[in-house]
């Protein structure tokens, strides 16, 4: 009797962790969707801003309208727009964070410089997450991580 009951009970526990390990990838890919559409959200009221997309922007830092700018003039303190007090990051610590990669239409780098040339403007952008319950992606960015979720600019 005692065995039985320690099986069904081992039953249990089993399936309550598998359901439990789903829930927790479910609700951190949530977070990651939320994550992309905060930051897509900010670059579309820069881009309002500036005509342009930032040249870079990095987890868990701030993103206003002195962020990537390239030579650009910076706007004197008392003006800065803050469009997010902090990119949000990655909620595994550890794995890679959300890259994202600024493109101009039909060129492999842009750089929003006023003084260098060719001066070529960010005109698009790519966001890449990696989602724990979709396949292993083929968006490659950055230093070379693959992404499987890929927002890009409206």
């Amino acid at each position: 009797e005692l065995l039985v009951v320690v099986a069904i009970i081992t039953m249990l526990m089993t399936i309550g962790l598998s359901s439990y390990s789903e829930l927790m990838k479910r609700s951190r890919d949530t977070k990651r969707e939320t994550d992309l559409r905060v930051i897509q959200s900010a670059l579309q009221q820069y881009y309002a801003d500036r005509g342009i997309y930032p040249t870079e922007i990095a987890s868990g830092s701030p993103l206003n309208i002195n962020t990537g700018r390239g030579e650009k003039a910076l706007i004197p303190s008392a003006f800065v727009r803050v469009y997010l007090s902090q990119i949000p990051s990655e909620p595994i610590t550890g794995r890679d964070s959300y890259c994202y990669e600024a493109q101009p239409a039909g060129v492999p780098s842009c750089n929003n410089n006023v003084t260098t040339t060719p001066k070529i403007d960010c005109t698009s952008y790519k966001l890449y997450a990696q989602l724990e319950n979709l396949p292993t992606g083929s968006g490659i960015c950055g230093s070379g991580a693959t992404y499987n979720r890929i927002v890009t600019s409206p």
